[in-house]
């Protein structure tokens, strides 16, 4: 097993709505969808607990379980907080180092709706 955390923030001063900070998608929070807060603030974390299920010299695979979140500024004044939960898997090449291919699957804790799939090439830690 290993746990992955990855937190990041920003500010930026007064902008056009075009140019502030989009969070949510592929990029930073799973589960959202993609930039579905705009704002001039936040602050987020990525949990990720992994287990190594499948290990060779090729290939190897790893599911993991994971929560995200964010609390943003709202642009009428505020902030709003969203958190998400999923799981997913890590198909991996360990003789070629940062190759890796994800699959993700998310939902939001705040408001459930629907499940989101995120799938990359290691956007995440």
């Amino acid at each position: 097993f290993n746990v992955a955390v990855r937190a990041q923030a920003a500010v930026m001063g007064d902008a056009p709505a075009q140019h502030r900070f989009f969070v949510g998608g592929l990029d930073l929070v799973r589960g959202l969808v993609d930039s579905q807060v705009r704002t001039n603030a936040y602050a987020l974390a990525n949990v990720e607990l992994r287990m190594v299920a499948f290990d060779s010299m090729w290939f190897a695979v790893m599911p993991a379980l994971f929560v995200d979140g964010v609390i943003a500024a709202r642009e009428g004044g505020g902030v709003t907080a969203i958190a998400t939960a999923g799981g997913g898997v890590r198909l991996l090449i360990p003789r070629l180092v940062g190759t890796g291919f994800r699959i993700d699957v998310a939902v939001p804790l705040v408001f459930p709706v629907a499940p989101d799939w995120s799938i990359g090439v290691f956007q995440f830690f």
